[in-house]
Order: C-alpha cells, then structure tokens, then sequence
C-alpha cells in the first residue's frame, strides 16, 4: 500500500511539469536530478530533491547551481545503505571517492535559506557558503564529508545572526574526518541530539549549550572533557565510548541532572571515574567496559536511580564499591573478566539485582554462602573460572533463578536441591573436568546445554518440557535416556562414545550428530507417522504472504538431521540407510508438514519449509526413478489431475568432498534453487519455489548424500491437460566441492482407503517425458505451447483453483 501511495503521489507531482522536471515541485528520478543539475535547469518552483547518490555515475557542479531554487526546502543527497558509509571512516582515500559522487570543483556560492531540511553525505566542501543563513534549519546532516569547519571565518565561532538554532533538531558530522574543532558560541533552543562519532580529529570537547539531549563523540580525539559541559543540563545521553585519548572527565559531570546513560566503553586511557560531588537522580545506565579504571568512587551512592553497571573486561578494577549494594534499582551487574577478587558483602542486600555476571574473574576464589541467601530476585547467575569445588546448597535460595550459566569450573557435582529450583529454565555447563553425573533436574527446565564435559558418564531423566540439548564434547557419554516429546534441538557433536540413538520426538527440528566415530545406526522410524490429516493440507495449500518481505520469525522451520564424520556409518550401515531412506523422508515430510500446521494456525507463518538430512555416502536411493550426473536436474509432471495432489518434491544430491587443509573454512553452503514451468494453451507461467541454503561441516575426505523434501501446496495447477517441468538446481559454496548426481521425486497425497479426512503421502516412481504426452485432438500442442506468452510468478502469489 505504501508502494501504492508513492507512485500516486510522484504521478501528481509529474504532471506539474511533464517535459521540464525542474518546474517540478519535488524531484527524485537520479538521470532528471542530473540533468537539472548539471545544465542550471532549477527554478523556484522545486521544494524539494532526493537523490540517492549510488544510482549516479558522478557529476561536477556549478557554484550557482541552487540559486534559482529559493524556496528550496528538503534537500537529500544520500548514500541508501547506511551500513557502507559506517565504514567509510575506516576507508582508504580512493575507496572513499567512490562514494563521492557530486563534485563541486569551484566551491558552492548559495544555498537557499528556506532550507529546513539539509543531508548531503560526503559533502565535497571544507565549508557551507559564507552567505548561508541556516536558521530555519530542523536537521542538519554531513555524514562522512569534507568540512573542516560548518561556516567560513574564524574558526572559534559563527556569524552573530545564526548563533541561536530555533528549530534545529538534529545535527550530525558523524564519520566527518578533517573536522578538528567546532564553533564555540552556538546555543540551540530546541532539543536537539548531536553526533560527532567518528571524527578522529576532533580534539576539543564542543563549547556548546542549550537543549542538547544527545551527544555523540565516539570514536572522536578528544582528550578531556571540560568543565564547561555542566551548562548541558538537559544531557540525556553521552556516548565517549572508543574516545582512546580520553584521559579526564571533569566532576561538573555531576550537573548533568538529566544524564540518563553514560557510555565510557573502550575509553583506554581513562584511569580515574570522577567523583560524584551531588546526586544525579536520573543516570540508569553506565557502560565503562574495557577501561583501565583503577576503582569506582564511593560516591556511587550518589546515584541512586542506577539501574545497570558493565566493568566488563576492566582488568585494573579489583573492587566494587562497598555500598553499591545499597542502590535499590540496580538490577544488572557485568563484571565479567575483571579484576574483581571479592564482591561486596552489601550486594547480598540487593532486593533488586536479577542478573550477575563474574565469568572469568581470576580473583574471585570465592562465592560466599552468605551472599545468596538475600538475592530472592537474582534471574540470571553466570559463574565462570572459579577455584571452587562445589556449589552451595544455598543456591536454592535464589527463588527466582531461571539461568544459571556455569564454565570453566571444578565442580565435582551440582547440588541435588538444585532440583527444587521452579523457576529455573536454562542451565548451561562448559569445560566441567570433574562432573561425572547429574542430580535430578528442575521440572520445568527448558534448555540444557552441557559442553565439554568431558567426564559426564550418563544423564538423569530429562525434564519432559524440554526444549534444546546440547552434549557437544560429551566424549564419554555412552548412552541418551529417553528423549522428551517436547524436545526441538539436539547437539550431539564429538560424542564419541555413542552407539546408538534412542527415538527421536516428532518436534525435532534440528539434530546434529559430528565426529560420533561408534555411532553405528541411525534411530529407528516411528511407524505411526505415516498418513496426514486433511486439515493440513487445506490449511497449507491456502494464499500466504509475500515471501521476499517476510521476517524469519514467520517461516516454519526447516527440519534438518546432519550425520557428518560417523565413519561407522558406511558400508553396511550406510546400506541399511539407504533402503530405509523413503521411510525416513517419508516420516521428515509428514513431521514438517505438521511443523507449518501449527504455526499456520496461529497466524506465525508465511513461508513453508521442508526437511533435509546429511548422511555419508556416495549413492542415490534406488528409489529415485528421476537422476542426473552433474548438479541440475529437469523432470516432467504428468499431465493430468494428479498434479492437483502434488505437495512437493523429495530431492537428492551426491556431493564430492575433496580433502583440503585444516586452515580453511570449516563450514560451507549448500545451496537448492527450485522452480516449475507451466505450460497451457493459453500461457506460460513459472513459478518459483524458493531457495534454501544448509551450511555443513567438512572436517573428513568422504562424499556425502543430502536428502529432503521441498513443500509445495499452493501452486494451483491449471484444470486439463497441461505440461508442467520441474527443475531443480544444487550449488556448492566451495571450489573444492562438487554436486557428482542428483535426484528429484514427487510427491503426492492422495485419500486414504481405509480412514476418512486422512491422506496418506506417495513417492511417484514413473519417469515422464515429452513423447508420453497424448496427442489427440483436444490435447496440447506442444509446439503451440512453445509460442505462448510468458508470465513470472511466486508459488504464494497463485489462487489455489
């Protein structure tokens, strides 16, 4: 609709003038900009201009090229992806150039004062016209340019008339490299946010005042901040952060009584937090990681609204302050690998901190027993690289616990009461030397995640709402117990000493299997997943969204099983594999399938994904009628009714995996493009049915087979005869890779013979080609066919007949 709206709105406006866009009052095509640019075409009838600087090869201005524009308001010269001109700072001189497209080689004589909008990226010029009066201005923008400084004469200040902004807004130098010093006298009356991020040669913090609410200096070369910054008294946020000059910050910072956020993050030259002389009743957030301040100020309680405090990576912080406990909205400390050797006994007080980070505090030898029994609030507890052995009992204390995240620990056990922890959701174990077993676990845990617990022997039962497992570097582990319904993820990379695995639950959507060298078989197949109920196909088969703009959150997800590095898994294994692989395609369709069902009917889904599995091998199932040598693959559909029942495609490749060296990369993609043409009397119509990408481990010289099943519902054969091919397409990322055969086989679902609204999901074995189409009169010609008008559509953007 929007789309809509804008094309109405630019076919107003190119009726205003048809043959002279500049008697327009907005321009925006980049060739009409251009010309009326470059050949002086302006008039005061335009208001406007937007340019979009990529979809121009570069011109050379005028001085005078705006001067007839006097009531010029908007002006937008713009580079559209924001996140290329965030590194054009960090570019070389002639990278930069590209980017700069409109050249003014003789200066800029006027810009016209109406202005009241004004972004010109990668301005060419060190200055704005002298004569520019920018006091209707309400945004200000010179992303990335040349300007030394915004206004002609001296450089300390700015002409009399335009010291006072009324209206401005917004002001950005952002990414401005040769800007080394800003105007001194400039007061702004609006609330306005300010951004100098970037400009590394800015040195002096900006005499300013008035209604600053933002500002930016990130990245800047400023060595102080002054005294003078106490007259910014509407300061909402400061951002100093990666300012490696800064040394000092004055203690007048306390008169910012507005501060909401503090950002000092990678300020490396900054040793001393100042002191906080009053209270500053606002300031929630400060963000001083990776920093070599030495201590924070007892003063701290002056600050009695703080709410979040980062030391992160603060490796001279030895200590907190002592009565940091006493701040009653601070909820969330990061102090993960500082030099902290003991908290605060007053923490233990807290009624409000819910999350607490000390991972990889090398002086923390201790965690007090005292210092649970307070926090009933604590959500979040992450303890890493301690030199403990056990856990205390008293972390049943933390009633209100739901992630505990442990690692790099001696633990030889956790406690058994952990297993009376309700709210306890997410438990993460990683590099555990001495953990053999597990207690009972919570009820209601979702996620468990143990890594590298390399002495881990068994597991208990686990909980039946669990969600994620992941075992990875569990190399003693020789068996799984029962696998909760509930389960979506399982990780069960370098397990090396698994053998088999128990069934898998119909909810899997991801299993991972790596490097388990005794793995011998593959889990067994549920035989009850065999048929379909109708009410999933109809409710699939209805028009879905657009599948270009559709977020992640909305597309089913694809189920996929990897077996990869299994060596066990070849020879007679990988035999018995391949007979039962219909059954298991079979089984991961109808589990998918299922999987969009649900998402379908509460409104989560535009997009239907299928099921894949990676296996070692080397050969295409026989049940594959339909193979090809090489990396593509066309079939015929046939040309009746039936193509009404088509519901996708099972899909096979053969990839060669040539061993190449241990530095490269060890994932790579898999790439599947599909689409169908369809052929009637009247027109021809393809319809594109996506492409997926699967990235896979290479760690082993062995070929590998990719199986799945690729859903189609809703492509809406036509009624009659027609002549339909499918084409499927395999890439490989990697040079060192090839597609060697692949396969395609579609499938249908057709109404059970022995239960009502129930289908039960075929494999089409026959091979159909051109010559086994019937020519009777009455049926298609396909030379006719041929001579028919094309038109390009998604299968979602076709009516189900």
């Amino acid at each position: 609709m929007h789309d809509i709206l804008q094309e109405m709105g630019r076919q107003i406006v190119r009726q205003e003038s048809e043959k002279e866009p500049g008697k327009r009052s907005r321009l925006w095509d980049p060739k009409e900009i251009s010309r009326v640019l470059k050949h002086n075409k302006g008039t005061d009838a335009i208001e406007g201009i937007f340019l979009d600087l990529s979809k121009i090869k570069g011109i050379n201005l005028d001085p005078r090229a705006f001067t007839n524009m006097s009531n010029l308001r908007l002006f937008k010269f713009y580079v559209p992806k924001f996140y290329e001109i965030e590194k054009l700072p960090s570019m070389s001189t002639e990278e930069q150039l590209s980017y700069s497209k409109v050249q003014l080689p003789n200066g800029l004589d006027y810009l016209p004062k109406k202005l009241r909008y004004l972004h010109w990226d990668t301005y060419p010029l060190r200055t704005l016209p002298s004569n520019f009066k920018p006091k209707n201005l309400v945004e200000l923008n010179l992303r990335c340019s040349k300007v030394e400084q915004p206004w002609e004469g001296e450089k300390a200040c700015v002409p009399s008339s335009i010291q006072n902004f009324k209206y401005l807004s917004a002001l950005s130098f952002k990414g401005c490299q040769s800007l080394r010093s800003f105007p001194s006298n400039l007061h702004f009356v609006c609330p306005v946010t300010i951004n100098f991020s970037y400009c590394v040669n800015l040195i002096e913090f900006p005499q300013i005042s008035g209604k600053v609410t933002r500002l930016y200096l990130g990245q800047s070369a400023i060595e102080e901040v002054p005294s003078s910054i106490e007259c910014l008294t509407d300061l909402e946020v400061l951002d100093l952060r990666g300012c490696k000059r800064l040394k000092r910050i004055s203690t007048s910072f306390c008169k910012l009584r507005s501060l909401v956020t503090l950002i000092l993050l990678g300020c490396l030259n900054l040793e001393h937090f100042p002191e906080i002389l009053e209270k500053m009743e606002h300031l929630k957030r400060i963000y001083s990681d990776r920093t070599p301040i030495t201590e924070l100020p007892s003063s701290f309680e002056n600050l009695p609204g703080l709410e979040v405090l980062f030391v992160e990576d603060c490796s001279k912080l030895d200590n907190l302050p002592d009565n940091i406990g006493s701040l009653e909205y601070l909820y969330y400390i990061l102090a993960a690998a500082s030099a902290i050797s003991q908290l605060p006994s007053s923490v233990a007080l807290s009624n409000m901190l819910r999350s607490l980070d000390s991972s990889h505090c090398k002086g923390l030898e201790s965690f007090p027993r005292t210092f649970l029994l307070g926090l009933s609030a604590m959500g979040l507890l992450h303890i890493s690289d301690y030199a403990v052995r056990e856990i205390p009992q008293e972390i049943a204390y933390l009633s209100s616990l739901e992630i505990l995240y442990l690692s790099g620990n001696n633990f030889e056990s956790l406690p058994a009461i952990i297993k009376q922890m309700s709210q306890l959701r997410f438990i993460h174990l990683e590099d555990f030397n001495m953990l053999q077993s597990l207690p009972e676990l919570p009820l209601c845990l979702k996620y468990l995640h143990l890594i590298d617990c390399k002495m881990l022997q068994s597991l208990p039962v686990l909980p039946f709402c669990l969600e994620s497992l992941d075992l990875t570097g569990c190399n003693m582990l020789r068996s799984l117990p029962e696998l909760p319904l509930c389960l979506q993820y399982l990780n069960l990379e370098d397990c090396n000493m698994l053998r088999s695995l128990p069934e898998l639950p119909l909810c899997l959507q991801l299993l991972t299997v790596r490097n388990c060298n005794r793995l011998q078989s593959l889990p067994e197949i549920l035989l009850c997943l065999q048929e379909l109920d109708a009410s999933v196909l109809e409710k699939l088969s209805k028009h879905s969204p657009d599948l270009q703009w559709a977020p992640e959150s909305l597309k089913s997800a694809a189920i996929c099983f990897e077996f990869t590095n299994c060596l066990k898994l070849n020879g007679k294994a990988n035999n018995k594999i391949l007979a039962d692989s219909l059954l298991r395609i079979r089984h991961m369709a109808i589990a998918s399938l299922r999987l969009g069902y649900e998402m379908a009917i509460n409104e989560k889904l535009s997009e239907l994904r299928g099921s894949l599995i990676v296996l070692p091998g080397s050969e295409i199932p026989d049940w594959f009628s339909n193979q090809s040598s090489g990396s593509s693959i066309c079939i015929q559909l046939p040309p009746h009714s039936s193509c009404r029942n088509l519901i996708g495609f099972a899909f096979c490749a053969v990839l060669d995996s040539k061993k190449v060296d241990s530095d490269c990369f060890r994932y790579f993609y898999v790439s599947f493009q599909f689409d169908l043409e369809i052929k009637t009397l009247s027109e021809t119509k393809h319809v594109d049915l996506g492409y997926n990408s699967r990235y896979i481990e290479d760690l082993i010289d062995s070929d590998r087979v990719i199986l799945g099943f690729k859903p189609c519902l809703n492509v809406g054969f036509p009624d009659g005869y027609h002549h339909t091919i499918a084409t499927f397409k395999f890439f490989a990322e990697r040079k060192f890779y090839k597609i060697k055969r692949c396969g395609l086989c579609p499938v249908y679902a057709n109404p059970s013979e022995t239960k009502d609204n129930t289908f039960t999901i075929n494999f089409a074995t026959e091979v159909w080609k051109l010559d086994d189409l019937p020519s009777a009169s009455g049926t298609l010609d396909v030379e006719e066919l041929e001579l028919s008008p094309k038109r390009i559509c998604r299968a979602n953007q076709i009516n189900t007949p």
